[in-house]
């Protein structure tokens, strides 16, 4: 009989150990109070940024397994204590075991029950992290969250190179609608808004009530060109927003400031960058946006190439527009913001090997057509050009003034042989397509140089490299496209095989 029941203890103590473990013993560990400590000290880890009531719920929940080590205290004493009847006595082997199967029962449902009470507890400590980082009028994150986003962002650049895009968005004259219709309805306008934009955003955005009236939006991945959709997307969203009140449809309108991340960044000067951006949207009359590129300011609007379709022949009475050189700039991208964008293209291209391509062409005799027929003549071939380029390019190409009589494209994963034949395409249609003016033909030619990353120069950059083969091109009697190839010129030709070297830099 002692061996049976020497048998039956260590398999009850068995069962009773697992029982124990399985309750309290997510993670490594084998006491329950091990197990309490180190839950403890992890949850109010976890919890080290939520305010005074959840730090309340911590301590329920650890007087809770204070309770549960007490318990099992208790039960291991109540098994030692029949273990030594065994011993002393010759107790009936029935009443032994009912009395292990009783402790055993009251142990699990102490267990069962401190289970339950410490669920109960981690769905309220999950409800006030919850609301400790969300906004309560607008259910958005909140500026806490914002904080500890713009840090995440800054660090993954700063770290990896990976970028990030911040914007923001102040809703229009909210104050002069708060005191014209009160502080209720202005409130609803700040829930609406904050929905539409949540809606409108891409996944792994950021969308935070910045404060007043004003949110902020962080792009992750983004730079700042491939934000300005997104930032013309969510204006023209909330612009579409009319609200009713008092039987009056009201519209809003919203005024955007962006700023994309730059090498020599603070997490303040990115936002003050954005911040300065919004500030000059507003200057400007308000409804609009603006970018702030380090240096300079751009209206989002402008910024963004929106193809046009190219006429075979343009007649003088098909211009709309009172100045055309205004109208191609307002349509392409500046100097400045072209320089920028390829600056954050080679950086990628270096980070990530992706291909690039750089084109620069060069309007020939630019000079002899103001000289023969005037500076408007001069300022409609220059328009004509700039749009024919933004039409024959994809989307996400750049397209730039590049001077007065010159324009630069940036074609990301492009391959040198696959720009090589979007350059010819363009020579060629160029030179396919009279402008006429005063009822005279005017007929142009371009000199282009094409270049990409993959053949590096030591000695010569990139754009330096495509401007030297625009030079060669030119000295070939224009309406020629030259690549360049390392330290040499390849003369293009459109026939396939007639292409020809012509000489080193």
């Amino acid at each position: 009989m002692t061996s049976f029941l020497s048998d039956f203890l260590l398999l009850l103590a068995a069962t009773n150990a697992g029982l124990i473990a399985g309750y309290l013993i997510p993670r490594k560990g084998v006491s329950a109070t091990g197990v309490q400590d180190n839950w403890i000290q992890n949850a109010k880890a976890d919890v080290a940024t939520v305010a005074k009531p959840a730090s309340d719920f911590l301590s329920a929940v650890q007087r809770i397994t204070l309770d549960i080590a007490a318990n099992v205290g208790e039960h291991s004493k109540q098994v030692h204590a029949i273990s030594t009847d065994l011993q002393e006595s010759g107790c009936d082997v029935t009443t032994i075991i009912a009395r292990l199967i009783s402790a055993n029962d009251s142990m699990e449902k102490q267990l069962e029950d401190a289970e339950s009470r410490m669920k109960d507890q981690a769905a309220m400590i999950e409800v006030h992290v919850t609301e400790a980082r969300t906004d309560a009028l607008t259910k958005l994150a909140n500026r806490r969250v914002f904080d500890d986003e713009i840090q995440k962002h800054f660090q993954m650049f700063e770290s990896q190179g990976t970028p990030a895009t911040l914007l923001m968005l102040d809703i229009d004259y909210f104050k002069k609608l708060n005191d014209s219709y009160g502080h209720l309805t202005g409130d609803e306008v700040l829930r609406s808004t904050a929905g539409l934009l949540a809606k409108a955003v891409r996944n792994g955005d950021v969308v935070a009530r910045y404060g007043g009236e004003e949110f902020a939006v962080i792009l992750p991945q983004s730079t700042a060109l491939d934000a300005i959709p997104i930032a013309k997307q969510l204006r023209n969203v909330l612009s579409q927003f009319t609200p009713k009140i008092d039987n009056k449809t009201i519209h809003l309108s919203a005024s955007a400031g962006m700023a994309g991340l730059l090498p020599n960044d603070t997490i303040k000067s990115w936002i003050q960058r954005a911040d300065e951006a919004l500030y000059h949207a507003k200057s400007k009359g308000r409804d609009c946006g603006y970018w702030h590129d380090g240096q300079l300011l751009h209206r989002i609007d402008s910024a963004v190439n929106a193809p046009v379709a190219a006429c075979e022949v343009i007649e003088e009475g098909e211009r709309v527009q009172e100045n055309p050189a205004t109208e191609a700039e307002r349509e392409l991208m500046s100097l400045s913001t072209f320089n920028h964008c390829l600056a954050m293209s080679l950086a990628e291209n270096q980070r990530d090997g992706k291909n690039l391509s750089v084109i620069i062409l060069r309007i020939d005799e630019f000079e002899k057509i103001t000289q023969l027929y005037g500076l408007e003549a001069n300022r409609m071939v220059y328009q004509i050009i700039g749009k024919m380029l933004l039409s024959r390019v994809g989307s996400k190409s750049h397209v730039a003034c590049y001077g007065n009589d010159s324009f630069a494209i940036i074609l990301p994963n492009t391959r040198m042989d696959e720009a090589v034949v979007t350059g010819l395409k363009i020579r060629n249609a160029i030179t396919a397509t009279p402008i006429k003016f005063t009822g005279k033909t005017i007929e142009t030619t371009v000199s282009m140089g094409v270049g990409d990353e993959h053949y590096r120069s030591p000695k010569r950059s990139l754009i330096d490299r495509v401007k030297d083969a625009v030079a060669a091109a030119s000295k070939l009697g224009g309406n020629q496209v030259v690549a360049s190839k390392g330290e040499g010129f390849v003369q293009v030709s459109n026939s396939p095989g007639q292409s020809r070297k012509i000489g080193t830099v």
